[in-house]
């Protein structure tokens, strides 16, 4: 039920015994007893078993916590494991009820719950709490650890879980824990330590380097050290080992398989380990060269082994049946004398050195999964070796043609491969490019499979794997930077934007201008409405063969699609219109530059942009801004002199054409200048600036000097209004029927194909090509 504890105190009372009273001494106040913990520490998630010793006897059944904070005198309800900046700062645990008899030894099993959040950087340290009851608030505290100093660690996971014996490959130790400092290797110390019958949990420090050692068939201890040249610390959750050759299994007696905890330290502590029942597992203790083959045989087979095992004219190989019903989940003990082993002569096995034998399998080996095993001699229990894995013969299949051998980047593709030995049973794989295919029907001789999405590549393998057996095919297969584009077809007469939803490949790599940033031309990427093949070849802004339209707006859903917004109209994409107004600015009559001020401010990206107020001719744009004073020249002399008080507007249009002397009637749909500015190539065209309702389009031509709206002007407008804010026509006009390609570019820029001194990124350039699914019709129908 409890601890028989120590006396603190004793008093005196009096029992009855038969018709006397006789005295008796009974505690009056006992202490808690203090219990150690073997092992302290563990890895988390628990399941590991725990000794707690006492200096008195445990008896009846007792019930263990494990608490963050000390314990309580009473027990107490489990609370989750919480964390703050990478440290638990809260938590209690609890575990089955345990119990041993009287004995001063209580063995207890870590309960899985013992787990630290995902954030937490280090051990966690925690006390041990045992009661005489599970009652909370009311069982009694009877024995607990001094401190908190049983240590839960991060929990590692190798990957592989398994390996050959010595060693000479990469093992990654994964933890969900950012237990690490990424590149610093020299900061850890890694070991391999082996799980024997007394020792389930890493050492608390690092052990002393030991070769494995076993005896009756399991290992009795081992601990092999990784060398600090075999360390990376790739990230803070997981470090990478080269396992040193040291790892080896004993020889004598030989073992087949052990088990291994995996141990980091840092700073001389146990830092993270592996759980002992997710260890790294020793398997077999020669490593096979290759681990399947043809049925054809005749190939060769190396066997290496970390020591001198082997002896010239004292090696016999066989391959026992390892198969379910072979009965050789390992070798024999003794050399095979019947019972269907295949068996080598000895022109079929060549001593190549102490640690190392090469084998010629038979031609032809029977299809099957084989224990590669080694004996001194041919008769009695010889053991020598055994292969690290199994060696599997199968039917080699062979790919002679595919068809067809090009399509799109953005996969699904149905091609047809035909060769031999294809395996109809669902086993078989399928890589193109080494990127797995979906298959989708199979037959000896052919079967069909889709593409996945690629790269765009030319002349990439296809191989084919059944049974461990791999074919692969060279320069058979060729990705194409194709697109395909969803909706294919839309009209022109429609005010609002088109959206096209984009299917292909590669789009994460390329970079975009802002939603609402239009610059056709720009060095980024772009997706273009084209008249037939886009070629950016020109000079100045010219090219051969440029975009007839942009789609911007550009949304990258996936590497494989993206979404834009095209305006057939020729009326968009539509901006705002004033972008800045400022005091602050002056200048002189006569005079085509201003004197700028701390409020009055201009920039490169300000060329082009219309320009007004009092004492700015209608019609005035910026033409340059003096890269090192800031200061603007105008594209007209000012009709007046300007002082700091003047307000200046600034207008984010840079295209179309500028209204200073229109006027209309409220309600009304007509829109009159004094001068001729119209065109019939404006119909269709965006109209902005004051009682001009948004998304206003020219839906009508009368003559140069009127034109109708699609909507009404909400109020009168006069030249005069026009005059200090101004009325802009922008837009190229509706986009002629007919056929287009759409066209995704990594950039704009004349000549971005072009490699050249001045152009190096012209080796990187990217474009989509021309196909069925990158056809656009623009056309009278929706």
């Amino acid at each position: 039920m409890q601890v028989r504890k120590r006396l603190a105190h004793a008093g005196v009372v009096l029992g009855v015994v038969g018709a006397g009273l006789v005295a008796t001494t009974s505690p009056s106040f006992a202490a808690v007893e203090t219990i150690v913990a073997k092992p302290s520490h563990g890895p988390s998630g628990g399941t590991y078993d725990t000794v707690l010793t006492s200096t008195g006897t445990w008896s009846g059944t007792n019930y263990v916590q494990w608490s963050q904070a000390a314990c309580n005198a009473k027990y107490q309800a489990q609370v989750p494991i919480a964390s703050t900046a990478g440290a638990v700062t809260a938590g209690i645990v609890s575990a089955a009820a345990a119990g041993t008899g009287s004995t001063a030894d209580l063995t207890v099993t870590v309960p899985s719950t013992l787990a630290l959040p995902t954030d937490v950087t280090a051990p966690a340290g925690f006390y041990v709490c045992v009661y005489d009851g599970a009652v909370a608030g009311t069982s009694d505290l009877v024995a607990n650890t001094a401190a908190a100093s049983f240590k839960v660690d991060p929990l590692l996971t190798p990957n592989p879980t398994k390996g050959a014996s010595g060693g000479g490959y990469s093992v990654e130790l994964n933890s969900p824990n950012p237990a690490f400092t990424a590149f610093s290797p020299s900061t850890y110390t890694v070991q391999f330590q082996a799980i024997t019958a007394t020792t389930t949990v890493c050492a608390a420090t690092p052990a002393g380097a030991t070769a494995p050692s076993a005896s009756g068939g399991a290992l009795t201890g081992g601990a092999v050290a990784v060398p600090a040249a075999n360390v990376q610390v790739p990230t803070s959750r997981q470090i990478k080992v080269q396992v040193p050759a040291t790892l080896a299994q004993p020889t004598s007696p030989m073992l087949f398989t052990a088990n291994f905890n995996v141990c980091v330290y840092a700073g001389g502590n146990i830092l993270a380990e592996t759980m002992s029942t997710a260890p790294f597992n020793l398997n077999g203790n020669v490593a096979l060269s290759a681990q399947n083959g043809s049925t054809v045989g005749g190939n060769a087979l190396t066997l290496t082994a970390a020591g001198p095992i082997f002896t010239s004219g004292s090696t016999f190989a066989q391959l026992q049946d390892a198969t379910a019903g072979g009965g050789h989940p390992n070798c024999d003990a003794s050399y095979q004398g019947s019972g269907g082993p295949i068996n080598l002569t000895a022109a079929q096995t060549r001593f190549i050195s102490t640690s190392k034998i090469a084998l010629t399998l038979p031609a032809p080996i029977a299809a099957g999964t084989y224990n590669v095993c080694v004996y001194s001699q041919n008769t009695g229990n010889n053991l020598v070796a055994q292969g690290f894995g199994t060696y599997t013969a199968g039917t080699v299949p062979a790919v002679v043609s595919v068809s067809p051998a090009t399509g799109p980047a953005q996969g699904g593709t149905t091609i047809t491969v035909t060769g031999a030995n294809f395996d109809t049973t669902g086993a078989m794989t399928a890589t193109v490019g080494g990127t797995p295919m979906t298959i989708l029907t199979v037959a000896t001789g052919t079967f069909t499979a889709q593409t996945p999405p690629h790269a765009a590549a030319s002349n990439l393998p296809i191989a084919v794997s059944v049974n461990g057996q791999t074919f692969e095919t060279k320069s058979l297969f060729t990705y194409t930077n194709g697109i395909t584009v969803t909706p294919n077809t839309a009209t022109n007469t429609k005010a609002a934007g088109t959206d096209i939803d984009i299917q292909g490949v590669g789009f994460q790599d390329l970079t975009f201008a802002a939603p609402g940033t239009y610059d056709a031309n720009s060095t980024k990427a772009h997706v273009y409405l084209v008249r037939g093949a886009y070629n950016p070849v020109g000079s100045g802004t010219t090219k051969t063969n440029g975009q007839t339209a942009e789609c911007g707006d550009v949304l990258v859903v996936s590497d494989t699609n993206l979404i834009c917004t095209v305006y057939l109209m020729g009326n968009g994409p539509l901006p705002g219109t004033v972008a800045r107004s400022m005091t602050g600015c002056a200048g002189t009559s006569g005079q085509s530059v201003l004197t700028i001020g701390a409020a009055c401010t201009f920039s490169s990206t300000d060329v082009g942009l219309t320009i007004s107020g009092t004492g700015i001719a209608a019609a005035t744009t910026i033409t340059a801004v003096n890269a090192s004073t800031g200061v603007p020249t105008l594209s007209k002399a000012l009709t007046a002199n300007i002082t700091g008080a003047g307000v200046i507007n600034v207008y984010s249009l840079t295209a179309g054409k500028t209204l200073t002397d229109a006027a209309g009637a409220n309600n009304s749909k007509t829109l009159t200048t004094t001068t001729a500015m119209f065109a019939s190539t404006d119909v269709g065209k965006a109209v902005y600036g004051a009682n001009i309702p948004a998304g206003t389009v020219i839906s009508a031509f009368t003559d140069t000097k009127t034109v109708t709206l699609s909507n009404a002007l909400s109020s009168a407008q006069t030249a005069a209004a026009s005059l200090a804010q101004p009325i802009f026509v922008y837009g190229s006009g509706p986009i002629a029927n007919g056929t287009y390609t759409v066209t995704v570019v990594s950039s704009g820029a004349v000549n971005a194909a072009t490699v050249s001194t001045s152009n190096p990124n012209a080796a990187n350039y990217m474009q989509s090509i021309i196909s069925s699914g990158s056809t656009f019709t623009v056309a009278d129908y929706n």
